[in-house]
């Protein structure tokens, strides 16, 4: 049914024998065939032109034409065309909810798991956990290892900030204690002060009569002493001067306690020469062999090495 026309040609290229199909007139048929070989195959928009020789014994008797329509086909093909089209929309529809099914079972617990750990990470929040998933796969162990992981630090954060709050407490102990040592001392240290100002100018007051009354039994009676008495008188007098000194040391030591340290880089060989010249004038009469080597330079107070 798809052959339109039919026909035979002579060898001359006449006519010799037609048929027309339903949807073809004979009229349509050339009456001579082009006398110039024609291709055994061509298309005339949707019909196929097929040529073909008649031959015996290697003589060409004559041509047969058939014109063959192609319209059955064209409409097979927009079939498979539209069946194709139709597969490839079902496939790719089941692609996509395929593809949105492994999404669901792998995209958002990831996400989930991205968007806990971004939240501890920036707010610090160790309470926080993953949603677990259904399936027992490694996405699922991840998660679970995740949350372990979570719990595991949450448990260490609480050990730390409890650490902290003991170390607080004990430093707040500690530092109330020190503050209880410190004024305690302070009240001691001006206790002692009180008292060694006190004794030491109470010291003077009869030192004072005795240094005095000796002088004048020097001054007033010395001819008529002894030696041995005037021996004695002068050990009097020397204890005297020596228990003066011992008073006004307490008296330094008292004012030294309110002294505050002015720290200067210092010679440690002219303080020391100065107090063995003090001394020596002190002790002329006494048999002492000064051994002094010479001294660094330190940082210190002079007036308080001095002392020293």
């Amino acid at each position: 049914r798809n052959i339109m026309t039919a026909a035979i040609y002579s060898a001359d290229g006449t006519l010799f024998a037609a048929y027309a199909g339903q949807t073809a007139n004979k009229t349509s048929i050339p009456r001579a065939l082009d006398q110039q070989q024609p291709d055994p195959v061509r298309f005339e928009g949707r019909t196929l032109h097929i040529y073909h020789a008649i031959a015996a014994d290697g003589e060409r008797l004559g041509t047969v034409h058939l014109a063959y329509s192609l319209d059955d086909l064209f409409a097979d093909l927009a079939r498979y065309v539209g069946i194709a089209g139709l597969v490839l929309a079902l496939s790719v529809l089941a692609a996509v909810l395929f593809v949105s099914k492994i999404q669901r079972t792998l995209s958002e617990p990831i996400a989930r798991l991205v968007a806990t750990a971004q939240a501890v990470s920036r707010e610090k929040d160790y309470t926080l956990r993953v949603e677990p998933t259904q399936n027992r796969d490694e996405l699922g162990e991840l998660t679970e290892t995740f949350n372990e992981m979570l719990i595991q630090i949450q448990s260490r954060d609480a050990e730390v900030q409890a650490g902290k709050e003991r170390f607080h407490k004990l430093n707040e102990e500690l530092e109330q204690r020190v503050r209880r040592r410190t004024a305690e001392l302070e009240a001691i240290n001006k206790e002692l002060e009180a008292f060694t100002y006190s004794v030491s100018h109470d010291l003077r007051a009869p030192l004072r009569r005795i240094d005095g009354f000796a002088n004048l039994l020097v001054e007033q009676h010395g001819a008529h002493l002894s030696d041995q008495a005037a021996h004695y008188l002068r050990r009097v007098r020397e204890g005297t001067r020596h228990m003066g000194q011992l008073v006004d040391d307490l008296l330094n030591l008292a004012r030294l306690g309110r002294k505050d340290l002015g720290l200067q880089v210092t010679g440690l060989s002219p303080i020391v020469d100065d107090v063995a010249g003090s001394l020596k004038r002190e002790a002329a009469d006494r048999a002492i062999e000064w051994r002094i080597r010479p001294l660094p330079f330190v940082e210190c107070d002079p007036a308080l090495m001095g002392v020293v």
